[in-house]
């Protein structure tokens, strides 16, 4: 028995006061799980009638999830007992390792999904950063400003550039990444992150941007097509 690939398909949201990384897992694990609480050392009697059971369902339904496992058993009926073991044992081996590659880009995925995580605090410090070691005098002035406690930093979902995410996936038997696909659709008040900012904003003489509300320097800085924070000190 040969593992397939999978395709996995998630999505995410990041709204104003709320954002939502929940992934949404593909049948296939659906079939995994029947796999190893049926299959691993089943006795052949309890096998069959099983399969009978699954058929039977599959039959008598549309679902393509119960047709996938009435497959599984025609497959597993096919095999001599007494070798299954081996061969069930090394198919959820790679299954295993596959688990443990899908885990991962889910964690990655919610860590990067979440305007509050480390990682995307990490990743928009870094940017700053390296403007400020380039020589840029507005970069540096938010590092002094952040040393000083008064750099505000604001998802700017939250002034609505709202978006919803969707990402498809798609993973070798051993879980490696092979090729992914995804798309943004903006569902907020604006389009673009500059858009925003504009509104948000007015800009002196010398190029420099100010918020409207409080006279304090802004900036704003984008780290992907989802997120985007506004900046403001004194």
């Amino acid at each position: 028995m040969e593992a397939s690939g999978v395709r996995l398909s998630f999505s995410f949201t990041n709204f104003a006061g709320n954002n939502d990384p929940a992934p949404i897992m593909t049948q296939n694990e659906v079939a995994i799980g029947l796999l190893e609480d049926i299959v691993r050392f089943t006795p052949d009697n309890e096998l069959r009638r099983e399969g009978q059971n699954a058929k039977n369902k599959a039959e008598q339904s549309n679902d393509p999830a119960k047709k996938a496992i009435s497959k599984i058993f025609d497959v597993l009926l096919g095999l001599e007992i007494d070798k299954m073991e081996g061969i069930v044992l090394s198919y959820l081996a790679q299954r295993n390792r596959q688990a443990a590659a899908i885990q991962k880009f889910f964690d990655i995925s919610k860590e990067w999904t979440n305007p509050n995580s480390t990682a995307v605090f990490q990743e928009l410090m870094s940017g700053i950063n390296a403007s400020a070691k380039s020589g840029d005098p507005i970069a540096k002035e938010m590092l002094q400003a952040m040393k000083d406690g008064t750099l505000n930093i604001e998802d700017m979902a939250d002034y609505g550039f709202e978006t919803k995410s969707n990402y498809i996936v798609y993973l070798n038997p051993d879980g490696e990444y092979v090729v992914g696909t995804s798309s943004i659709t903006h569902v907020g008040d604006y389009f673009s992150a500059n858009e925003l900012f504009e509104d948000l904003t007015y800009t002196h003489e010398d190029g420099r941007s100010f918020d409207k509300k409080t006279g304090h320097n802004a900036y704003y800085v984008q780290i992907a097509k989802n997120l985007a924070f506004y900046i403001t000190w004194p």
